[in-house]
């Protein structure tokens, strides 16, 4: 008797065309998910961050202003979506500026006060300009997100969402 010789089965390694083309088609519909999702979160995280610094800048300001007895102003151009910092001397403190080339931009920034400035005076209060309010808002918008900065005659702030 002869025996025959034993044939191995014939085995591949890898993935099929079909497999990979599955593969691609969950990794793009991920890819397509989260870039909505980040977009979201960056309009938010754009309009919160930017409320978060002006109140961080109003705290400079009165500081600045206290500490160095001199005027200190801070001016809007909401046009340019911007705001500076400055003393009565002229000297710029901060400049911040959220049109297309900032780090991060803002559909609309808008300071709730006559005149779009503030003034602290030498002792650190701010002149609401003969306005009986003894409060003022500014508010930053990127997308459908608004955060708005309550703020009283001493600086003092609050940041909340709209």
């Amino acid at each position: 008797m002869q025996l025959q010789p034993s044939k191995k089965p014939i085995t591949t390694s890898g993935f099929s065309l079909v497999e990979v083309a599955v593969g691609l088609l969950i990794m793009s519909l991920s890819l397509a998910a989260l870039s909505v999702a980040f977009s979201t979160y960056r309009s938010n995280s754009a309009a919160k961050r930017a409320a978060e610094l002006f109140a961080q800048d109003l705290s400079v300001a009165r500081g600045h202003s206290v500490r160095s007895r001199e005027i200190v102003s801070v001016r809007f151009d909401e046009a340019e979506r911007s705001y500076v910092l400055v003393t009565a001397g002229g000297d710029s403190i901060v400049r911040r500026s959220y049109a297309d080339s900032a780090d991060f931009q803002l559909d609309q920034i808008d300071l709730q006060v006559e005149g779009d400035s503030l003034t602290f005076d030498m002792r650190g209060r701010i002149d609401f300009g003969g306005v009986r309010s003894s409060l003022g808002r500014a508010v930053f918008v990127s997308g459908d997100n608004r955060y708005s900065v309550r703020f009283n005659t001493l600086g003092a702030t609050r940041v909340a969402a709209q």
